[in-house]
């Protein structure tokens, strides 16, 4: 049946054809629209004296059979105080990385936790602020914290894995099409392109490599654009050539886009911004 009057039907590429969302997106990031960098805020952190204690029971040593025989002393509890985080002071700004370097045991987890605001206890001293101000829920929002431990899905692509996380996280606003192509382009950023179609595999099941595996857990939260990302020692358990590759698409990544500004730790000394050493705890 003619439409309009006899006029042409639109093509499948016109936006009021029947066919809109058929044809795959592009795959090329040049080509992505501005879905998400339009809504790029710039944070320049603070932290300033920041502390953290934790206290624990010390318990007097004995023989326990002596104790169920009731020969042994009664065990007085000793509640102790051990100083995990004392008098941190430093500032991160957007589109420099800054490192946090120490020996195990030395609280750098602890602070990275504290300036994702996973802190909430009494024993946390110190002020932190994003922008001169106390971080917000929209602030929050805008923070990314990659954990040290690689929570992944085995049986899925890296291609599935994301796509399945932008169709969840990013807003109902954009559509399945345009939630796609973010993943795509974060694929092609972080230089996924290669295994995009291998599975994630674990201990028992073959699938990418470790450098690979951890560049999927940063593309989880560089989906939704963070100002801020936190990444808790990213190259734990990597060989040096593994950790160079991934410091150095994070480094591509923070160059690219401005806004950024990444906190973690690191042993490239020549991929760093800024350094802040922290010591054992006390």
């Amino acid at each position: 049946m003619p439409m309009n009057n006899g006029v042409e039907a639109p093509r499948g590429n016109s936006p009021d054809g029947p066919d809109q969302s058929k044809g795959p997106p592009p795959r090329d990031s040049r080509d992505l629209p501005s879905l998400m960098l339009s809504t790029c805020y710039p944070i320049t952190l603070k932290f300033m004296d920041v502390g953290y204690k934790v206290k624990f029971e010390s318990r007097n040593k004995g023989s326990s059979i002596k104790r169920v025989l009731g020969y042994a002393p009664k065990i007085s509890d000793q509640t102790q105080e051990r100083t995990i985080l004392n008098g941190i002071t430093g500032m991160a700004s957007p589109g420099e990385i800054l490192a946090i370097l120490g020996p195990s045991g030395s609280g750098k987890s602890t602070f990275l936790n504290a300036l994702a605001g996973r802190i909430q206890s009494s024993s946390f001293t110190g002020t932190i602020l994003a922008n001169s101000r106390k971080p917000t829920k929209q602030i929050m929002k805008r923070t990314g914290f990659v954990t040290q431990d690689d929570i992944l899905y085995p049986h899925l692509t890296v291609r599935e894995t994301l796509v399945f996380c932008s169709l969840l996280r990013l807003p109902e606003s954009l559509s399945k099409q345009e939630k796609t192509l973010v993943a795509e382009s974060v694929i092609s950023e972080l230089g996924l392109t290669k295994c995009e179609n291998t599975i994630i595999g674990n201990s028992f099941i073959r699938g990418i490599s470790g450098g690979e595996r951890k560049r999927v857990s940063i593309a989880h939260e560089m989906l939704i654009n963070p100002s801020l990302l936190i990444l808790d020692e990213p190259t734990s358990g990597l060989d040096a050539t593994a950790a160079y590759r991934l410091i150095f698409d994070i480094r591509f990544a923070c160059t690219e886009r401005k806004d950024y500004c990444y906190i973690h730790s690191s042993t490239f000394k020549q991929s760093l911004s800024n350094v802040r050493f922290s010591s054992g705890a006390k």
